[in-house]
């Protein structure tokens, strides 16, 4: 896909342009969004007998808060376990290649291979990607070369 008509695509998103499922998997991402980080699980918790209280419901769900972490830690190592796809083979190349190109691909190999601490751009990408898929699997995740760069202390950006 070149540049434009990716740029057209983004656009057309931002404009309001929705996939067929996106309600539903907006409401699967309230869901999952509530059982991973714990907020909001009383909407979700269910009183199975009239007679409960508010007070025995409010206990309840403060049971299956103490569950819950390590509920979604199994349901995280199965996303881990089907991570396995080979490794991304990346190579930076310029038309003309000189001194100066050198010097470019030189800056892009150190930010890649220290993008996020001690993480490589790749490790960073992934991680996020596991993470924010299974809260919330039409987000986005956009970085720019230069707010990257000026965030970790560099000049002035490739």
């Amino acid at each position: 896909m070149e540049q434009q008509q990716l740029l057209s695509k983004i656009t057309a998103v931002a404009e309001g342009i929705r996939h067929a499922d996106y309600n539903r998997t907006v409401q699967l991402a309230d869901i999952y969004k509530r059982i991973a980080t714990m907020d909001g699980q009383s909407q979700l918790v269910v009183s199975y007998k009239p007679s409960e209280t508010e007070a025995q419901k409010k206990q309840r769900i403060e049971i299956y808060k103490s569950e819950t972490p390590s509920v979604v830690g199994v349901i995280m190592a199965q996303f881990d376990a089907i991570n396995g796809s080979p490794r991304i083979v990346d190579n930076i190349a310029f038309a003309n290649e000189n001194t100066q190109t050198d010097n470019k691909k030189r800056a892009i190999d150190a930010i890649v291979s220290r993008f996020y601490g001690r993480q490589t751009l790749q490790q960073y990408l992934e991680e996020k990607q596991r993470y924010y898929s299974l809260l919330d699997p039409n987000a986005w995740l956009i970085i720019t070369p230069s707010s990257h760069h000026y965030r970790c202390g560099g000049g002035n950006g490739f």
